[in-house]
């Protein structure tokens, strides 16, 4: 049982007392204190972070899509106009490169960006597989809504595979024969 008095100065004092102990010094009840208020923020703390996963893995039940149908459609790249736009690439201040130049360099950039962007999901998820550890055998609301998160992170990756091949087997060609873009298998 916790009892508070107020003292000379208005200020809360407080005595832990329990059947066998009888009261405990300050210092004590403090550290009581901060231990319990410790377990309690904690608990607290971990019902929040809970209910965020689980209304991240109620959207991902509710929001699933697929890398044909919701993206490719099949629909192929178009090799006869730009990959990314000027504000993106830049491009439109080299003004000593001709209109042709600027679209295959763009093209170049686009298959650069799809690269650096597959590279970068493989690092999310092995990051993400690592901060799930501290849930296998705990909270598996938040571990389900890492793996769905990983999931996702996956299909971006094949995503960026896709682009990838789709790219590469017309843009390679543009640059005399298959292969002679610089690159594993290249120069």
């Amino acid at each position: 049982m916790f009892l508070f008095a107020l003292n000379k100065d208005k200020v809360f004092r407080g005595f832990l007392t329990c059947p066998l102990e009888g009261y405990r010094s300050a210092t004590e009840i403090k550290g009581l204190l901060n231990a319990q208020g410790r377990e309690e923020m904690e608990s607290m703390e971990s019902q929040v972070q809970t209910e965020k996963y689980a209304k991240c893995v109620e959207g991902s039940k509710r929001i699933r899509w697929d890398i044909d149908k919701d993206v490719f459609r099949g629909r192929e790249f178009d090799f006869s106009k730009k990959f990314l736009p000027d504000g993106i690439s830049k491009l439109d201040q080299l003004k000593f490169i001709a209109d042709d130049e600027r679209k295959t360099l763009s093209q170049i950039q686009g298959r650069t960006y799809a690269n650096m962007f597959g590279f970068v999901e493989r690092f999310i998820v092995a990051k993400i597989l690592e901060i799930s550890r501290n849930h296998w055998l705990g909270d598996q609301i938040a571990l389900e809504a890492l793996v769905r998160f990983c999931d996702e992170e996956l299909k971006h990756q094949e995503l960026f595979r896709r682009i990838e091949v789709m790219m590469a087997s017309s843009l390679d060609t543009s640059f005399g024969s298959p292969g002679a873009m610089p690159g594993p298998g290249g120069r």
